[in-house]
């Protein structure tokens, strides 16, 4: 065999380890994903004590099925929830911090009282969830859809809501300050008490519509 048929011969062997390395890669994520839905879903007393051992160890729960599951007070800070199905599931008090829930489905959903600092919720589905005293600062709802949802309380400051949509939500009591509100949607929102201050993209049109129903505005 010529110079050139070892080099290929051993071009194609190491093409084909690395397909395996893939492969081998893929199979145990798709294990380690199993075993934490199984684990999670079990108890989430049990779950937090895995997580407080195992720090180390990221938590995929990319478009995972987690629909009416009780998952109060879990542990899922970091946690990749892209995609996710959470409609109707229980999360209040839940350790949410800097997760990504980029495109979730949370409708109906339970967050109040939830740790959400820093959370990715662009794109999320968050019509008529419960954000109620929710921690929500510095957390990325651009483009989400929050129609009907109770917001009573809950800190969205220094957020990015460009482009969410807060019609006929409860606001009331909720702290906006610093929040980019570019493009974002109040029709029917209640305010009362809600804190506005230095926000970026707020219309004067807004601005009044929001004070006309009590809305709070500070420099």
């Amino acid at each position: 065999m010529g110079k050139r048929g070892i080099v290929e011969k051993f071009i194609t062997l190491r093409e084909q380890n690395a397909l395996i390395t893939q492969k081998s890669a893929e199979q145990l994520a798709d294990y380690i994903q199993k075993e934490q839905i199984i684990l999670l879903k079990q108890s989430v007393q049990e779950w937090n004590i895995w997580r407080d051992r195992h720090q180390t160890i990221g938590v995929d729960l990319f478009q995972v099925d987690l629909s009416n599951a009780d998952l109060a007070g879990a542990n899922l800070i970091e946690a990749d929830l892209r995609q996710a199905q959470l409609a109707n599931a229980y999360l209040s008090n839940a350790q949410l911090a800097n997760a990504y829930l980029v495109g979730a489905c949370l409708m109906a959903t339970d967050l109040s009282e939830a740790d959400l600092q820093g959370v990715d919720l662009s794109l999320a589905h968050l019509q008529g969830a419960n954000l109620a005293r929710a921690d929500l600062r510095l957390a990325n709802l651009r483009g989400a859809s929050l129609c009907g949802a109770d917001l009573r309380g809950a800190d969205l400051s220094f957020a990015d809501l460009q482009f969410a949509d807060f019609s006929l939500a409860d606001l009331r009591g909720a702290d906006l300050g610093e929040a980019n509100l570019s493009d974002a949607n109040f029709s029917h929102a209640l305010v009362d008490r809600t804190l506005f201050c230095n926000n970026q993209g707020l219309t004067l049109t807004q601005k009044n519509y929001l004070s006309s129903q009590a809305a709070i505005f500070q420099n």
